[in-house]
């Protein structure tokens, strides 16, 4: 589920700058019946759920975008735009086993600066190609966040 917001809907020179907002929402949770150990960090009390042992599972994680963009070269055909702004991708992931108190989970939001790069063109009046690219990257210590190369 996700939605996009743009104030920038078609090319024209009356607009050389938009701002750009974005949400995407992928939520995952599962259940499985485990055919090896599984072992749990220490915080949660430790051990490891055995073979045959049955765990719930859930991963979910947000992307918020919030973006400006500039249009460096923009005609009635194309429109070339440099952007700015921010990632925020709030996470939360866990496993638990049923019948018990056992759970690891974790929660973290992390904010990630975005540079982009967009083209814009009007292949005919009512048919346009949009083309964005966005490259972020962030360092903290020895943790490291970017877009995978690929």
């Amino acid at each position: 589920m996700g939605i996009f917001l743009t104030s920038m809907s078609d090319i024209s020179q009356d607009f050389k700058v938009g701002d750009i907002f974005s949400w995407f929402r992928y939520h995952r949770d599962g259940e499985s019946l485990l055919a090896v150990n599984l072992p749990l960090p220490p915080e949660p009390g430790g051990g490891a759920i055995p073979i045959g042992g049955t765990v719930n599972s859930v991963f979910d994680f947000d992307i918020i975008k919030a973006k400006y963009n500039y249009s460096l070269i923009m005609n009635d055909r194309y429109n070339l735009k440099l952007g700015g702004g921010l990632y925020v991708m709030p996470m939360k992931f866990g496993v638990s086993r049923v019948g018990t108190n056992t759970v690891a989970e974790e929660s973290i939001t992390a904010p990630l600066p975005v540079v982009g790069l967009g083209f814009d063109a009007a292949i005919t009046p009512k048919w346009i190609f949009k083309s964005n690219l966005d490259v972020f990257y962030l360092s903290v210590d020895e943790f490291k966040g970017s877009r995978p190369k690929g």
